[in-house]
């Protein structure tokens, strides 16, 4: 028998005697951990103890199929593109994505990665098909007379990917305003530890969805460097790697926008050579009560990389619903002996095309300031900032009835979905709850639903849908506004007349109209007035001018329809 026959025999081995005849959930493919709906994450999972049941001779033919291995299994609504991200495992992991059990006839292996805390991202799924992803780990054959090592520690989350998959399209439309410097403590937070030029060790999930540059993410990588990156199909650092624990760059060649160095799809609270295994803190939190929640990265007196008494104190900001992105800005010093004390602050999008820099905040400019604050305020209202819902809502609308607001939408399928919360606002800025309505779980069948406001107290209303999974998760819709013509009262006097008329009309609200006199020989007059709310008096001196006859007078709204109508008589 050969040596490397030897080595797969005692792996085997190992295997079955280790292996348990108990089927557990995730075990494998008859019994895996199914995925009703998207986002999943869970945190201190391992391969141990769920057995081994394929091989490097199944499809993906990895070596790392060969240790024990735990399965999940998704099968999506729709075609959708996911990302499956992993943190906290060794060099001994695999993740790999199938379109059916590796051990089984005809089974494509979709995706994989071996290694260091694998990632994939992007990863296009056909509706209606089950997909099985499974993590697994590489033997390890340490010194006899230890055992092998057959299983692996990790964190996972799995989701839709942000946006679709399609590229984000405002192309970073944001404003930039000077505020002032308010920071938050900076002795509170969840403390990260890093080696120089290095991610995070995990994605960070803000506890909210926030929306850049027209996407949706519920997390990112805090780079060393001084800024933050997101995941997805459109995420990219060149030179870097953008994964847990990866490499992040620390040179700066060149200004904003660019495609050769400078961090893509990423929010630069200032990127800079800074080195926190000198000295200071790198903590992140959220804070506040949903829908008004903020996290915040804080880099807390951490040394300039080759001048460690040059500090950088600093915090950004993600606000919730609003989509704000603050900056305040403790202390920055520079450091003219390394990277030629380069520093970039601003946003610079996916593909390194466009920025939106702070003004005299870009290379090859040196710079210095203490209690600064910069707002960067999203413009780009028209997009959809959304990954794939866990519902398809083919119809959401609103028409005014003689006695109420009708609301209705449309699900073609649905996925998890607890139930819905009709908003209501008179504003668009605060909303309130005024309906709660059964989902229809997870179905492919298109449903209706209705719902009738009999609140008419203004003429103006916005609507929104809230949908909220099993597991608590919520999504908001975009918006809809129902318009209600104002109470109309109108009379005309004297009727008949032989001099001028006048107008008593009654509104509810504040209202442009068009007044329209004419007769069988066309219009005498129309003129345009605004008429506050209450009554007022218009006087038609027309009516003075004109032969006898019979005339009609109608009052239009600004959609040019007649909301009243009269004849009056000219004697």
């Amino acid at each position: 028998m050969s040596k490397w026959m030897k080595i797969w025999s005692l792996i085997l081995t190992a295997v079955f005697f280790t292996s348990t005849n108990i089927a557990q959930i995730g075990s494998n493919c008859s019994n895996p951990n199914n995925l009703l709906s998207l986002p999943f994450s869970q945190t201190g999972m391992t391969t141990c103890g769920f057995i081994s049941d394929y091989s490097p001779a199944d499809a993906c033919a990895s070596v790392y199929m060969a240790g024990e291995d735990y399965v999940f299994s998704y099968t999506p609504a729709v075609n959708s593109g996911i990302d499956v991200l992993m943190s906290n495992s060794s060099a001994l992991a695999g993740l790999f994505i199938l379109d059916g059990c590796p051990n089984a006839p005809g089974t494509n292996c979709i995706a994989s990665f071996e290694g260091f805390n694998p990632t994939l991202e992007c990863i296009a799924l056909t509706g209606g098909t089950t997909y099985y992803i499974i993590v697994s780990s590489a033997p390890f054959l340490p010194p006899p007379p230890l055992p092998p090592i057959l299983c692996a520690a990790f964190d996972i989350t799995i989701q839709e990917s942000p946006g679709g998959g399609a590229p984000p399209s405002c192309n970073l439309d944001y404003s930039i305003s000077n505020i002032s410097h308010s920071p938050v403590s900076y002795a509170t937070g969840t403390n990260l530890i890093f080696s120089d030029d290095y991610f995070s060790p995990t994605w960070i999930n803000f506890g909210f969805s926030f929306c850049f540059d027209g996407v949706l993410y519920n997390n990112c990588l805090i780079s060393s460097n001084g800024y933050i990156t997101f995941p997805g199909c459109y995420g990219s650092v060149p030179g870097g790697d953008p994964n847990p624990g990866g490499y992040s760059p620390w040179s700066i060649t060149a200004a904003a926008p660019n495609s050769t160095n400078c961090p893509g799809n990423s929010i630069m609270l200032t990127w800079q050579d800074i080195n926190p295994n000198a000295g200071g803190n790198i903590l992140y939190e959220t804070v506040g009560t949903s829908p008004n929640q903020v996290f915040i990265v804080k880099y807390d007196n951490i040394p300039l990389y080759g001048c460690a008494t040059s500090l950088f104190s600093g915090q950004l900001m993600l606000y919730e619903t609003s989509n704000l992105i603050e900056f305040h800005i403790t202390e920055k010093t520079t450091c003219a002996g390394w990277n030629g004390g380069a520093g970039i602050m601003g946003l610079n999008n996916y593909d390194g095309t466009l920025a939106t820099i702070v003004t005299g905040h870009n290379y090859p400019g040196s710079w210095a300031e203490t209690n600064t604050g910069y707002r960067f305020t999203p413009n780009c209202t028209g997009a959809i900032c959304s990954i794939a819902l866990p519902i398809h809502l083919s119809n959401f609308q609103g028409e005014a009835l003689s006695m109420s607001n009708l609301i209705s939408w449309t699900t073609e399928t649905e996925t998890n979905n607890d139930y819905f919360i009709l908003e209501k606002s008179t504003d668009g800025v605060e909303y309130y709850e005024i309906a709660r309505i059964e989902g229809a779980g997870t179905t492919a069948q298109a449903n209706i639903y209705e719902f009738q406001d009999y609140d008419l107290g203004s003429n103006l209303c916005y609507y929104r849908l809230k949908q909220v999974d099993f597991d608590g998760v919520e999504t908001i819709s975009s918006t809809i506004s129902v318009e209600r013509e104002p109470s109309f009262n109108v009379n005309f006097y004297p009727n008949p007349t032989d001099e001028g008329v006048n107008a008593v009309i009654e509104l509810s609200d504040l209202t442009v109209c068009t007044i329209q006199i004419s007769s069988i020989l066309g219009i005498a007059e129309e003129f345009v007035v605004q008429l506050p709310s209450g009554t007022s008096t218009i006087e038609l001196e027309t009516f003075r001018q004109l032969a006898q006859g019979i005339y009609s007078v109608n009052i239009m709204n600004s959609m040019g329809q007649i909301i009243a109508s009269d004849k009056v008589i000219k004697k």
